[in-house]
C-alpha cells in the first residue's frame, strides 16, 4: 500500500513539474508559449499633425478598406497594396465636426449588395448637418451612391455597434430629444434610414449585442448592465454586474456565448473574463494582465475573433491573446508601434480592428508624431 501511494505521489510530481516548467504564471496571466511579433503590412498617416482616435475596415470589391478616425473626420485608406513608402493611399476623408471622440462601424446589405460606413461623434457643427454620417461605399467605386447626415434619430453620440445578423445598430450616449446620453437602438432594413425601434437608460458610453442579448455600459464606470432586447420596444433588464475599482469600459463575447470578456480601464487594469452560464448572476472567473504590459498601460478595446482576443493595450501595444480556454488565456502575438510616450498611459494603440476575409488587422495610435493606423497580418 505504502509502495502505491509513493507511486502516485511520484507521478503528480512528475506532473506537477512538467507543468510548472511548462507554464509560467504572472499577475493575473498564464503564459505557455513564445509570443510572435507580428508582420507590419503597411502604415498610414495623415501628412497635417493630428490625433488619430479609432479605426475598422471592410474588405469590398476585392480591396481591404480601413477607415481611420481623427479629430475632424475619418480617412478612408486603401490597405490591399503599400507604395513604395510602405504606405496605404487614402482615397476619401470624410469631413465632421471636430471631437476627441470618433466612432465607426460598417453593415452590408444582403438586399442590394452595397456596404454602408456609419460615424459618430461627440462633436457638433453649428451651421451644418449633424446627427449620424452615412456613406454608401459604392460611392468609392465610380457607381452611385449616397452621403447622408442623419439628424433624424440624434444629434451627437458617442459609440456604435452593429449586430449585422440581427439588422440593428446600437448607438450609445445619444442626444437627442427622448434620450440624453441613452441607448438607441436602430433597425437597418433600409440601410440609408435607419429607424429608431428602441430606446434604454441614461450616461451609456457603449453597448455590445448579439442576437437577444446586449451589455450596456456607462460612462461611470463602475458596472454594466445585460438586457433581453427581443422586444426593442419593451426591453428587459437583467442584472447589473458591479466590480469594485474597476471602470468597466467596453466588452466582447465569445463566440459560443459562454463568456464575456470586459475591459477594466483604469491604470493597471486587467481583462476580466465572466461566466454567463447563469445569464442572471454572471460570476468573474478571471482577471487577466500580460507580465511584459507596463503596471501603468491602459487596456482599451478587446475583440474577438475564433479564438482570439485582439487587445487595444495602449503604451502596452496591441497583444493578441488565445482564449480557446478562456480560463487559462496566453499571449500568442503582439506588436508594438513605438511612439514612444510611455508617460502618458493613454497614448499609444486605442483600438483595433480584423477583417478576417483577408486577414488583416487595423490599429490606430493616437500619437500625433508617431502614430496612425498601422495594418498587420493575422496570426497564423
Amino acid at each position: 500500500m505504502k509502495s502505491k501511494s509513493a507511486f502516485i505521489f511520484l507521478i503528480f510530481l512528475l506532473v506537477g513539474m512538467h507543468f510548472f516548467y511548462q507554464t509560467k504564471i504572472t499577475a493575473g496571466s498564464l503564459q505557455t508559449q513564445e509570443s510572435k511579433e507580428l508582420e507590419l503590412f503597411l502604415r498610414f498617416r495623415d501628412e497635417f499633425f493630428t490625433t488619430y482616435l479609432s479605426s475598422s475596415g471592410v474588405e469590398i470589391n476585392g480591396d481591404s478598406l480601413a477607415f481611420l478616425g481623427t479629430l475632424n473626420g475619418v480617412s478612408i485608406i486603401k490597405a490591399t497594396v503599400p507604395n513604395q513608402n510602405g504606405s496605404g493611399e487614402e482615397i476619401a476623408f470624410l469631413t465632421g465636426p471636430n471631437s476627441q471622440w470618433r466612432d465607426m462601424g460598417t453593415y452590408f446589405d444582403q438586399k442590394s449588395g452595397r456596404t454602408y460606413l456609419y460615424v459618430v461623434t461627440e462633436g457638433k457643427f453649428f451651421h451644418f448637418p449633424n446627427g449620424m454620417q452615412i456613406l454608401d461605399l459604392s460611392i468609392l467605386y465610380d457607381k452611385e451612391g449616397n452621403f447622408l447626415s442623419d439628424e433624424r434619430n440624434f444629434t451627437t453620440a458617442r459609440s456604435v455597434f452593429i449586430d449585422s445578423d440581427a439588422t440593428r445598430m446600437y448607438v450609445s450616449g445619444v442626444d437627442s430629444a427622448s434620450s440624453l446620453g441613452g441607448m438607441k437602438i436602430l433597425d437597418l432594413s433600409d440601410p440609408e434610414r435607419p429607424q429608431e425601434i428602441g430606446v434604454y437608460g441614461e450616461g451609456v458610453s457603449s453597448s455590445f449585442a448579439r442576437g437577444e442579448i446586449c451589455f450596456v455600459f456607462y460612462k461611470s464606470g463602475g458596472f454594466f448592465d445585460i438586457l433581453n432586447v427581443k422586444d426593442p420596444q419593451k426591453i428587459e433588464f437583467l442584472t447589473r454586474v458591479y466590480v469594485p475599482k474597476a471602470f468597466l469600459f467596453s466588452g466582447w463575447l465569445t463566440k459560443d456565448n459562454r463568456y464575456f470578456l470586459v475591459v477594466d480601464r483604469t491604470i493597471g487594469g486587467y481583462l476580466l473574463t465572466f461566466d454567463l452560464l447563469d445569464i442572471y448572476n454572471p460570476r468573474l472567473v478571471k482577471e487577466f494582465k500580460i507580465s511584459t504590459v507596463d503596471d501603468k498601460a491602459v487596456l482599451s478595446k478587446v475583440l474577438i475573433r475564433r479564438n482570439l482576443a485582439y487587445c487595444a493595450w495602449h503604451t502596452g501595444g496591441l497583444r493578441v491573446i488565445n482564449i480557446e480556454n478562456p480560463l487559462f488565456p496566453y499571449e500568442v502575438a503582439h506588436f508594438f508601434t513605438n511612439s514612444g510616450n510611455t508617460s502618458n498611459p493613454f497614448g499609444g494603440v486605442n483600438d483595433v480592428y480584423v477583417e478576417e476575409q483577408r486577414g488583416y488587422i487595423f490599429i490606430s495610435d493616437s500619437d500625433y508624431e508617431k502614430g496612425g493606423l498601422f495594418v498587420l497580418r493575422v496570426p497564423e
